[in-house]
């Protein structure tokens, strides 16, 4: 078995490696406990089939060395009964001799037992001695006249004058060789004890009769006589028995020999060892295919668990989430609606039923009726305004009906989204009306008055009081600043309502460039700024609203005129880049923080200066300008360097408008249109 356990110690050792991997990567719940029940009834199970076959082998190979224990005894008395029926005629003969002298028995009995004797297989020599011990006959000279009185197998039948004994082995010096001598007694008719004959056993006789028996090469077969000394024995193998044997020993009837049969055990159990060996590699497989069984089984139910846990999860999630819906569903301040065309699915949340004042079933036909007399744009989506339909059509409140439609193959989802616009839709007549009543009211009558200021200074200011002349050169200022404020409020007032209007006109860059200059060089003397132009050699042409493009320079003409130092200049430029004309206005002020670079160009941003450097305005002038130039397919760009980073002398602003020359401006102009 040491072998065997040896040979199988290195798949050992990889199932036990396989085995840590396995519980390393699956190991989590009980899955260790299944494996540990898994590999002990495999390994129980193999100990079993192991010992099970072991102890059968051993009874085996047992049950056949008793049996070829028993068969060769039985044929050793089988040839030692043969031999006595040989013998037994001369014993016959010699009885009838008046003597038993060595003339008598040569004379008249030499030539037939020389005869037995070579015909016998089963003795393999023989003498004849009288009572006295003394050889009378001899198939040899050199035992002739030997004395055989003292041995022990001729006292003894001597003694009991009746079958044959069985003497110890001697060593014969008369034949060189060590005997197994068989002594049979000659018996008078007076039944005295005249003599006997004696033999001895065929050996090689004897040795290829067991190996007829075909005995394992390894099995030592012993023949011990009544004394127990060893008559002979056959070992096939040249080196003596080692480790433990199994042996069968059996007595013959008669009692005068005994046979023992040994075989080592490993060679016993060879057959065992092999089936073992053929064996282990199907254990391993059948012992793998268990485990991988059980990976597979617990990857499985790891998965399970795992699709259970997120199953449960998702549901949890998913109620969660219907209950949070519901609760948005239902406490949002705006009124939604869904239903669905085929399937008769209605459903409206309170504050739906609120604003329109009907129950789910007329609110969901009213709300139908008015998407029937309307078209979804491209992308499925409508938006429109409709009056409560429970309210007095007097008074009735306005709502804002914004619908999305989801088409699928059951049909199609429409979920309309409600809002009470009442005040927003006040709020906006009433901002109408009151921009009408700028234009109307304020406007008109302040274009008036600044007429009459400026013909008042132009052409009296002379004779007035210098007191009155500051009155009156104040009273001017004012009334622009005023009506710039106005048409600032009307101009965002005309690009939020979709009505700012551009005509383009075909315009040279130079002209631009000109006109700008012109219309604000008395702006800039009178904050004592010069304006710089920097004019290029061109004739490259732009399409551009004269109008709106004058609104945009002088914006950052006189933002750039109030930031700049009192005898500072103002550049104003263009150039060509491309497809495009920039124009730009530089000036030397402090420039802007860069925190505030970004939100200038929002309505009513906040200062972008502290207080002494800001100067006053409506806050509406970039965002505008910013919306004019865009409106026109341009860019309005911001460089400036901060007082606070570079110094008084590096400081300044540069607001760049970018424009599409003609050759592409009417295309950019229809896109942007």
């Amino acid at each position: 078995m040491s072998s065997s356990s040896g040979r199988a110690s290195s798949p050992v050792l990889r199932i036990r490696s396989l085995l840590r991997l396995i519980l390393r990567r699956y190991g989590g719940g009980g899955f260790p406990l299944m494996m540990a029940a898994i590999v002990a009834t495999l390994i129980g199970v193999a100990t079993m089939a192991v010992v099970t076959d072991y102890r059968r082998t051993v009874q085996e190979q047992q049950r056949r060395l008793d049996f070829n224990a028993t068969l060769l005894t039985t044929w050793l008395e089988r040839s030692l009964s043969i031999a006595t029926a040989e013998i037994g005629t001369l014993l016959s003969d010699m009885t009838a001799l008046p003597a038993l002298t060595p003339e008598t028995v040569s004379t008249r009995m030499g030539e037939q037992i020389s005869d037995t004797l070579l015909s016998s297989q089963h003795i393999g020599f023989l003498v004849v001695a009288d009572a006295t011990g003394r050889v009378v006959w001899s198939f040899n000279d050199s035992a002739s006249n030997l004395d055989i009185s003292q041995r022990e197998y001729f006292r003894e039948v001597a003694t009991r004058r009746q079958g044959y004994v069985l003497g110890d082995p001697v060593l014969a010096n008369a034949l060189g060789k060590r005997i197994n001598p068989v002594a049979w007694p000659i018996i008078g008719a007076d039944g005295a004890f005249r003599g006997a004959i004696v033999g001895s056993l065929g050996e090689d006789h004897f040795r290829t009769l067991i190996r007829s028996l075909n005995f394992l090469p390894e099995a030592r077969v012993e023949v011990f006589t009544r004394g127990d000394h060893r008559v002979f024995e056959l070992q096939g193998a040249d080196r003596p028995l080692e480790g433990p044997v199994l042996t069968s020993v059996r007595t013959a009837a008669s009692g005068a020999l005994r046979v023992q049969l040994s075989i080592p055990r490993d060679a016993a159990l060879s057959s065992f060892y092999r089936r073992t060996q053929r064996t282990l590699p199907l254990f391993v497989l059948v012992f793998a295919v268990a485990l991988g069984s059980a990976v597979v089984a617990q990857r499985r139910a790891v998965a399970a668990r795992r699709s259970l846990r997120s199953s449960e999860i998702d549901r949890a999630a998913a109620v969660r989430s219907s209950q949070e819906l519901k609760t948005v569903f239902d406490n949002v301040a705006d009124g939604i609606v869904v239903f669905h065309d085929r399937e008769g699915f209605e459903k409206a949340n309170p504050a739906a039923l609120q604003l329109l004042g009907l129950d789910v079933g007329p609110a969901i036909g009213t709300l139908r009726s008015e998407i029937a007399e309307r078209e979804f744009t491209g992308d499925d989506q409508m938006e429109f305004d409709m009056p409560a339909p429970g309210d007095d059509p007097a008074k009735a409140r306005m709502l804002s009906v914004r619908v999305s439609r989801l088409d699928a193959i059951g049909g199609s989802s429409w979920f309309c989204v409600i809002q009470d616009v009442t005040a927003q839709t006040r709020l906006a007549a009433a901002r109408q009306s009151f921009i009408t009543s700028i234009n109307h009211e304020l406007r008109t009558p302040l274009t008036s008055l600044m007429g009459s200021l400026n013909l008042l200074e132009n052409r009296f200011a002379p004779q007035l009081p210098q007191a009155a002349g500051k009155l009156v050169t104040m009273g001017v200022r004012n009334s622009e600043r005023l009506l710039r404020l106005v048409n600032d409020i009307l101009t965002v007032q005309a690009i939020d309502q979709g009505q700012l209007s551009i005509e383009p006109e075909q315009l040279r860059v130079v002209t631009v460039l000109q006109s700008v200059i012109e219309q604000n060089e008395g702006y800039g003397l009178s904050h004592d700024v010069t304006l710089v132009p920097v004019s290029p050699e061109t004739d490259a042409m732009i399409d551009a609203d004269p109008v709106r493009l004058q609104q945009v320079f002088s914006n950052l003409v006189s933002n750039a005129v109030k930031y700049s130092p009192t005898g500072g200049s103002v550049e104003v430029g263009a150039r060509i880049e491309g497809s495009e004309a920039l124009f730009w206005v530089r000036d030397d002020g402090p420039g802007i923080p860069e925190h505030a670079r970004e939100r200038i160009f929002d309505r009513f941003a906040k200062p972008a200066h502290e207080d002494g450097v800001q100067q006053k305005g409506t806050g509406l002038g970039l965002s505008i300008t910013r919306e004019l130039v865009e409106r026109q397919g341009g860019h309005l760009t911001l460089t400036s360097r901060h007082v606070g980073q570079a110094g008084r002398e590096g400081s300044g602003s540069t607001f760049t408008v970018s424009l599409p020359l003609r050759s592409t401006a009417r295309r950019t102009a229809r896109l942007c249109a």
